[in-house]
């Protein structure tokens, strides 16, 4: 169990790492166990006054706030999420990876998750 968080955690890290001349590819590589589906609980994301606003998936909580934030708001170089994407264009480069971005394939990350974050990070308003 220790052996696989630690692969993880250096998997993660290794996917946020900025300026990488080839994209990291973990497409299949987390355990069937640890595999997320419409009944994996959400996130609770807070608005400014901290009252409860939505739900972003546990995958979006797991893979994408480590770079983006808790609420896809960006940190440092990773930028705001979903930027100037459309839905199409957000899951394309969600599974795809672009800029030093890792590719998240549906095993990660299923479609419905990813149409569900988008909808909750473009009705936040920022």
């Amino acid at each position: 169990m220790k052996t696989w968080t630690y692969a993880l955690a250096a998997g993660l890290i290794a996917g946020c790492t900025q300026g990488s001349t080839e994209p990291s590819d973990t497409r299949g590589s987390r355990p069937a166990e640890a595999t997320t589906d419409a009944a994996t609980p959400a996130v609770e994301a807070e608005d400014a006054g901290g009252g409860s606003t939505a739900r972003l998936s546990a995958a979006f909580a797991n893979l994408c706030a480590t770079c983006h934030g808790a609420e896809g708001r960006g940190r440092a170089s990773y930028p705001s999420l979903p930027g100037a994407l459309d839905e199409a264009g957000y899951i394309a480069r969600v599974r795809d990876g672009s800029d030093g971005m890792q590719a998240f394939d549906a095993t990660l990350i299923t479609d419905e998750e990813l149409r569900s974050d988008y909808a909750w990070l473009t009705a936040r308003g920022d």
